[in-house]
């Protein structure tokens, strides 16, 4: 293996942490083919020697691996385009085409390319097409939505580490959000997978973009409810809501990003003197590498901070994390744990009320569909309304049936 690069940093990685050593992480990739795609990343501790090792697209030593879409072109000597001939190209194409500026034009433009009027299937790799297509004015009683992706960028589904979604701005001509999904491999780079705009940033938006990838994902075969185990979002109660609706297999996380920014913000409530002391105990909580992990080191974090009279008050603004993964986080004014943990503490003070659980909404959720399945009929034996699954005419035909027994 050669080792691309590698960093030196106070992040800490072993179980006994409290002397803050020194890690150092590099990423090396395969050298079993000159095309092989394996990467790892190994983080080993300075001063106990202490390594985790992890691998993206890893093999057997004698499996000879397909080449890349990427190292052929490089073996025809086609030069990936820069930033400045794509904004070239796009400018030519905006002068060759003009602006579609009206719902008709637009309506026109999509439908040649919009998935249900194609062979999806046998459509370039590499051609773009159209999905969650709702184009209206974007007023409050009737929202656009647009998205676009190609049969490429869904492939890095299969890849992904950890995904990404957000929303930018700015973009499009009429102000509406662009949402940007995608997703990042053990070396932090960024894949996308899909673009979608928007004209709210409603729940009922969320839910409608990911009914819609999910749907064009089960075309080419891609489990995408499965697929996803974390998801990287921001505070967005709307998207979160609408993830745990949707996804239901994944875990909701938040970047690091907003982590930091939360903390910053409420940094006044922490004397300076300690600040580094705080953001150190934060820091070790982003290596965890399980829940049971995770909650360990949570709980002695939050015991030596009790000790503290001036962390106190910072108790207040709960951090908590549900990821089992290393290289991606979640602050939180809420704790969301998991149902297991939660039942055996029953302790609303530390974990939050109930009612507040997402795994209590899934399970009101599903009684509410179950009793779907039900009807009331009056029992012929005690003239008494029961719920059963008994027809009405079963009922008839047995009228010493008592319906407590159903």
């Amino acid at each position: 293996m050669t080792t691309s690069h590698s960093n030196s940093s106070n992040y800490t990685i072993c179980p006994d942490n409290d002397d803050q050593h020194k890690m150092r992480t590099s990423y090396p990739y395969c050298q079993c083919l000159p095309d092989c795609p394996t990467r790892y990343s190994i983080a080993k501790c300075l001063s106990t020697k202490y390594c985790i090792v992890k691998g993206l697209n890893t093999h057997e030593p004698e499996l000879q691996l397909e080449k890349t879409e990427l190292t052929k072109k490089k073996e025809h000597n086609l030069a990936i385009p820069s930033l400045g001939q794509i904004q070239n190209y796009m400018k030519y194409r905006r002068k060759k085409d003009g602006d579609i500026n009206s719902i008709v034009g637009l309506v026109e433009h999509v439908e040649s390319k919009y998935y249900e009027n194609i062979d999806l299937l046998s459509y370039g790799q590499d051609e773009p097409f159209y999905f969650g297509s709702e184009i209206n004015e974007g007023g409050e009683d009737c929202h656009f939505h647009l998205g676009i992706t190609s049969k490429s960028l869904l492939e890095n589904i299969r890849n992904g580490c950890s995904f990404h979604f957000d929303c930018t701005y700015k973009i499009v001509k009429y102000g509406f959000p662009l949402i940007v999904f995608g997703c990042s491999d053990i070396r932090r780079k960024f894949y996308p997978i899909c673009y979608f705009i928007t004209s709210h940033e409603q729940e009922k938006d969320f839910i409608f973009f990911w009914e819609s990838l999910i749907k064009i994902a089960k075309l080419l075969d891609i489990d995408l409810i499965n697929i996803i185990d974390y998801l990287v979002i921001d505070a967005d109660r709307a998207s979160f809501n609408s993830i745990l609706k949707t996804l239901t297999n994944t875990t909701v996380i938040m970047c690091w990003y907003h982590l930091i920014a939360n903390i910053n913000k409420n940094s006044s409530k922490i004397p300076k003197s300690i600040q580094d002391f705080v953001v150190n105990d934060i820091r070790a909580l982003r290596n965890s590498t399980s829940l049971d992990s995770y909650e360990l080191k949570k709980r002695n974090i939050i015991s030596k901070w009790k000790k503290k009279m001036s962390l106190r008050i910072f108790l207040k603004f709960k951090i908590d994390n549900q990821i089992t993964h290393p290289t991606i986080h979640i602050a939180s004014r809420e704790n969301f744990i998991s149902k297991e943990i939660y039942l055996k503490e029953l302790n609303a003070d530390k974990n939050g009320p109930l009612y507040k659980q997402p795994w209590v909404t899934q399970e009101i959720k599903k009684f509410h569909e179950s009793m779907r399945e039900y009807d009331s009929f009056y029992c012929n034996d005690c003239s008494e309304l029961w719920p059963t699954k008994l027809a009405k005419c079963e009922n008839m035909l047995n009228p010493h049936h008592h319906l407590l027994n159903d």
